[in-house]
């Protein structure tokens, strides 16, 4: 049954070396987690019709086509920019390579034959869905990298890798066109890129890792603005994963004074255009529409957005005072993480869309006029009914955490479970710190399902609160490494792989093999894809279905 060489765990002179098909090594244990993902795809998904998941697909694939052809967006829900810019560009490089023939949308053809027509939406959806599998297997090698710079243990990283590839949320998001997948990705990347850069000695790397953090931060919200929910998670998980720096004074040859000096001019360099973008959506919001409702102000409107800056000071500086970092790097540290996040908001000005900018500008405002649910009226409610309100979507979460409940197709629960286990182990063994940082990524995980629960938690979503599972869930395996390789850990390590694998199919069987109704194009798409003519959806009907979330 084996494949790769490994060690025994005990190191006695007697022991020969072995082989498992659970432990390969860390380089082909990435390749075969990155062939199973490509093997999932063509064998649920790749080729289903192109409308099965239409509000998905097929609006992605036209804002890709609108990018190419220098058209600002129409599709403004997510706002999915840095999805449109990618996926415009793979499909201009498959144009290239003479793979697909159309890359913009002067080159879709309105063909009475349906056939043909539907030939054309196919072959540019199934390009979209092999672009979802190369940002997929990106989104699992990021992970397994970076698991594995912050934990020294190949196995564990490789184990992570295989939980999030087959969790319910990305294994569907690599086979259809959603931003839920890539941005949970950013966020948590950035919180790991935070934890393994604190441990450099160099204090230039550590504030390069607080920039790039920002900057991936950013790039997620600008992708999505619901990843603003996540992305303030870090603030708390910061702070208990911080670390003493490992040899204070260790500047790489300047001093923190110098760096931090001209980080704050570099920051306010990139944060005065940040400033007017922000600005002018503010001014824009009250009023303008959005999908089928308009933004309508909040009573902080306008003022939530400095509180928000100023959180993110208060968070930094009590991180410097409790994990006694100087006065300088904190300093520098700030200026760090204003410039990541002003050169992400920069962006809006290589995609300008007034839309865009309004969705990035006013986060709370973006949420609310989307919501359903409990959540529509939130905000407007009083503060006995907003408590009720929540309280409630706490409840649900915790019932779906309990997974007897309010069962799903979540294999992450079974390591949640695990990780609760190994919460208990750490605080047995004397280690508060790890089983604070546990503790704190599955509140993280539950405190996201409830925030979503007051829409609906919907398998598109559960990227953001798996992710910090599987991250809780290696975590707490590392406190077994070296008990790994013994025979009756392999072998429950490989009956919850194939568990995990098995069950993470659920969502994506469903998808391939549910009722595919072609109308859900003429009741969904059409109303977000006006500047293309849908030829059998001439007389179409008002729209109706299961909306932009295509459930």
């Amino acid at each position: 049954m084996t494949i790769g060489r490994v060690a025994e765990p005990d190191d006695s002179p007697t022991n020969r070396p072995r082989y498992s098909i659970v432990y390969p090594g860390f380089g082909p244990g990435t390749a075969l987690l990155c062939l199973g993902m490509v093997v999932s795809i063509v064998l649920f998904g790749l080729t289903m019709p192109y409308y099965n998941k239409a509000a998905s697909d097929m609006v992605s694939v036209y804002e890709a086509l609108l990018f190419n052809s220098g058209l600002p967006q129409d599709f403004l829900i997510y706002p999915a920019l840095l999805d449109r810019v990618l996926l415009g560009w793979w499909f201009e490089a498959l144009h290239m390579l003479g793979l697909t023939p159309i890359s913009r949308l002067e080159d879709f053809k309105a063909l009475t034959d349906i056939k043909a027509y539907d030939a054309q939406w196919q072959t540019l959806v199934v390009a979209g869905r092999i672009y979802a599998l190369v940002t997929g297997i990106g989104c699992v090698i990021a992970i397994v990298g970076l698991v594995h710079r912050w934990l020294g243990v190949w196995q564990i990283a490789v184990l992570a890798g295989t939980a999030f590839a087959f969790s319910s949320g990305v294994a569907l998001g690599f086979r259809i066109l959603r931003p839920e997948m890539l941005t949970a990705t950013l966020v948590f990347s950035a919180l790991l890129v935070l934890i393994i850069t604190s441990r450099q000695e160099q204090l230039f790397w550590r504030l390069l890792g607080l920039s790039a953090a920002a900057f991936l931060v950013m790039l997620a919200i600008l992708d999505k603005v619901q990843s603003i929910i996540p992305a303030l998670a870090l603030l708390p998980l910061a702070l208990a994963f911080g670390t003493r720096p490992p040899a204070a004074g260790q500047t790489g040859g300047v001093s923190a004074r110098a760096l931090a000096v001209a980080l704050t001019i570099l920051a306010l360099v990139a944060l005065w255009p940040a400033v007017l973008m922000l600005g002018q959506g503010v001014a824009a919001m009250p009023g303008m529409p959005i999908h089928d409702t308009v933004y309508r102000p909040i009573a902080l409107s306008g003022r939530y957005q400095p509180l928000v800056a100023g959180l993110i000071v208060l968070f930094m500086a009590g991180y410097g005072a409790i994990w006694r970092i100087g006065v300088a790097e904190t300093m520098a540290g700030i200026a760090a993480v204003v410039l990541g996040l002003a050169t992400g908001i920069d962006l809006l000005y290589l995609q300008s869309s007034l839309g865009a900018i309004v969705a990035v500008a006013n986060p709370v405002e973006h949420l609310q006029a989307l919501s359903a649910g409990d959540g529509a009226q939130l905000l407007s409610q009083s503060p006995l009914a907003m408590i009720s309100t929540i309280l409630g979507a706490v409840g649900r979460s915790l019932a779906i955490h309990t997974f007897f409940l309010n069962p799903m197709h979540r294999p992450t629960l079974l390591l949640e479970w695990l990780s609760w286990a190994g919460l208990v182990v750490a605080l047995r063994a004397g280690r508060p710190q790890m089983a604070l940082q546990i503790f704190l990524l599955l509140g993280c995980a539950i405190a996201q399902d409830a925030i979503f629960s007051l829409r609906q938690v919907k398998v598109y979503y559960l990227p953001y609160s798996d992710l910090p599972i599987i991250l809780a869930g290696a975590l707490a395996l590392s406190q077994f490494a070296n008990r790994l390789m013994e025979p009756w850990v392999e072998r429950a390590t490989l009956v919850m792989m194939v568990i995990t694998i098995v069950w993470g199919h659920a969502q994506p069987a469903l998808a391939v093999y549910s009722r595919h109704e072609k109308g859900k194009v003429c009741g969904i798409v059409v109303q977000f894809t006006t500047r293309m003519t849908i030829p059998y959806c001439a007389t179409a009907p008002k729209p109706v279905g299961a909306g932009f979330d295509d459930s």
